[in-house]
């Protein structure tokens, strides 16, 4: 976790909240007693990294309209290009999935996931700064 972590620019307080970000739902739901999965964190780092997307994009096309500036952000957040980023930092290795389901740490969506998830963990551990620098460092922000 301390590679990962050197690797994301930030050093959560909190290394629960990295340590279930990794956790799919798989893997929670075998757990005695049960274990929350990384969803609730994925959901909100889908919305934090919308933000900072948007935010990005702003600074780096200054002269652009929506229209454009909405067609770059869904670029740059869509699954597959998430996963790619994912898949950069190595981030299906950190994976927990349940017995049998080792192939989910290259399935495109749950590396997606679990991208968004990290930056919803970071966003909770540090704020706005730390999700922002993660989200940098994985490489969804150029």
């Amino acid at each position: 976790m301390e590679w990962l972590q050197e690797r994301l620019g930030h050093k959560w307080t909190r290394t629960d909240l990295l340590e279930r970000a990794l956790q799919h739902t798989s893997w929670a739901n075998e757990q005695i007693p049960k274990t929350e999965p990384n969803e609730r964190l994925e959901f909100l780092g889908d919305s934090v990294l919308d933000l900072l997307s948007a935010e990005y994009l702003m600074a780096s096309m200054p002269e652009s309209r929506e229209g454009p500036l909405s067609m770059a952000r869904a670029n740059l957040v869509r699954t597959c290009a998430l996963a790619q980023r994912a898949r950069d930092i190595g981030l299906g290795g950190y994976l927990q999935v349940g017995k049998g389901a080792g192939n989910l740490r290259e399935v495109e969506s749950v590396l997606a996931d679990t991208l968004e998830a990290v930056i919803g963990s970071a966003y909770i551990d540090g704020g706005i700064t730390a999700a922002r620098s993660v989200a940098i460092m994985a490489g969804v922000l150029k």
